[in-house]
């Protein structure tokens, strides 16, 4: 994992690396590799839409074409909790993180991307609510995407109520 890391570093010429996955596993054992410094951004999304989302047929961009698996509403909320807590007690081993809801987030970015720098270390001001600095965003596939649901990262952060009216 520090290879990885460090190899997407060279190339990319940046002095963050994203990993976006979802898995409170992988970032347990970042925090164990020499030379990895670990900042946890917690992003929680309401967790009736995530049951939403995940009883829906949606595509699934880690593997191509294929769909991502349904869940049902309680084994969904079940594995919602067991995710968030699992990531909340990264505070507690000195792990430097923050919490930002997704809802808040779309809301005021420019508000709890300050917040996401200041966790960061990295001193670039906001410009016209844009980072102003050597910030690069891969397309999903590229070596600067480690894991997860790189969408995120290329559409507009939106408030999505879907699921209460569905």
């Amino acid at each position: 994992m520090g290879l990885l890391y460090g190899a997407i570093r060279t190339v990319s010429g940046c002095d963050v690396v994203v990993d976006s996955s979802k898995v409170p596993a992988a970032a347990y054992l970042a925090r164990r590799v020499p030379g990895v410094d670990l900042r946890l951004v917690h992003l929680v999304r309401a967790s009736q839409g995530v049951c939403h989302s995940l009883a829906k047929r949606l595509p699934n961009p880690d593997y191509g074409d294929r769909l991502m698996p349904r869940q049902g509403p309680l084994r969904s909320a079940v594995e919602w909790c067991g995710y968030n807590l699992a990531l909340e007690a990264f505070a507690g081993l000195g792990v430097p993180a923050t919490r930002v809801r997704y809802e808040d987030f779309a809301a005021r970015p420019r508000r709890h991307l300050e917040r996401i720098l200041a966790l960061l270390r990295y001193g670039y001001p906001l410009a016209g609510g844009r980072p102003a600095g050597p910030f690069r965003a891969d397309p999903p596939g590229s070596p600067g995407n480690v894991s997860g649901t790189a969408r995120i990262f290329f559409t507009s952060w939106r408030r999505n109520r879907r699921w209460g009216r569905e």
